[in-house]
């Protein structure tokens, strides 16, 4: 297996350049970030090292920890890396999906975060326990890395990988092939959890019916994973909530990661709320100090989505 060292950009992000000229002093040079006395700034530095190291690398590595404060359980850290697949984007053969975006890492830190927390909430909404088997469905998730760490961090579950681009499905299956084993179902072995690669047009009803193949026609997902896909200047947004809506049971919980990005016509968000409002989904802002403490920025909002029971409540939280 390459190396990802090997791969990583020659030259430091020009951002990363910036910020660390603004904090040269010109007697003892750069301060480290234990010297720099506000949290605000020492959180700025740990969030540029993680958003731009890897963004040019063909290998992007991944660290991600297992346990955590989990009693009677071994603390344990799972390291691969993903291909990239830069240019993919401008030359309009993987669009967008070829790279690790920084809100990706957003959503699976969280979801470390919230794993390796002796707290049971994940489990306690979808009326499961800790090591019950779930099915997770990972839409628009382009190099493969949530469908992934899902896989390691929820011990015998069923992670359902898909795009809507035939080309970026096959990145995900190299990516899933690379760390896991190929059973003959077309699956993929991940520690005790099996994975699947699929191409799936937001609404067009192939990812139920792929589950209900390989789970039984009452099964329902536990967990939907979707990376910043709210982009309407590439993707309308409608079929995005039909994916959720048919995705979505009442025990349904959904996470979805939201770089801001400025848009004319309207704002991405609201457009989303509304939309999702008309489906009967209710989107809670989950706050940044409930997050990863590095893996966490203002830029990049985190959702919790579920089905609203009653429709007379549907609202948003922030």
């Amino acid at each position: 297996m390459n190396d990802p060292e090997n791969f990583l950009p020659k030259k430091p992000h020009p951002l990363v350049n910036a910020f660390t000229d603004s904090l040269r002093d010109e007697t003892n040079g750069i301060r480290s970030t234990k010297q720099l006395k506000s949290p605000k700034l020492q959180k700025l530095s740990q969030v540029l090292g993680w958003r731009n190291r890897f963004s040019q690398a063909e290998l992007y590595p991944i660290d991600l920890a297992l346990s955590g404060d989990i009693p009677d359980k071994k603390s344990s850290v799972y390291k691969f890396h993903v291909k990239q697949v830069q240019r993919g984007e401008i030359e309009e053969t993987y669009g967008t999906g070829a790279t690790v975006w920084p809100a990706s890492m957003v959503l699976l830190k969280y979801l470390e975060h919230m794993v390796t927390k002796n707290d049971g909430k994940m489990w306690n909404f979808v009326g499961k326990t800790r090591g019950d088997s779930l099915n997770i469905g990972d839409l628009g998730a382009g190099t493969g890395v949530t469908s992934i760490a899902a896989a390691m961090l929820f011990e015998k579950s069923f992670v359902i990988c898909t795009d809507g681009c035939e080309k970026v499905v096959g990145l995900a299956k190299e990516n899933i092939g690379n760390v896991g084993t190929l059973e003959g179902n077309g699956s993929y072995k991940l520690g005790s959890s099996l994975l699947r690669g699929s191409k799936y047009w937001w609404g067009d009803g192939t990812i139920v019916k792929e589950l209900h193949s390989f789970k039984g026609a009452g099964a329902c997902f536990d967990i939907i994973l979707i990376s910043d896909c709210v982009l309407p200047k590439l993707y309308p947004i409608a079929p995005l909530i039909d994916a959720l809506d048919e995705c979505m049971s009442v025990s349904t919980i959904a996470y979805c990661t939201y770089e801001y990005r400025y848009y004319p016509d309207y704002d991405p968000k609201e457009h989303f709320i509304k939309l999702a409002t008309q489906k009967g989904l209710l989107l809670t802002q989950i706050p940044t100090q409930d997050q990863h403490p590095i893996y966490s920025i203002d830029d990049i909002e985190l959702w919790e989505i579920t089905r609203c029971t009653n429709s007379s409540k549907v609202n948003v939280v922030s």
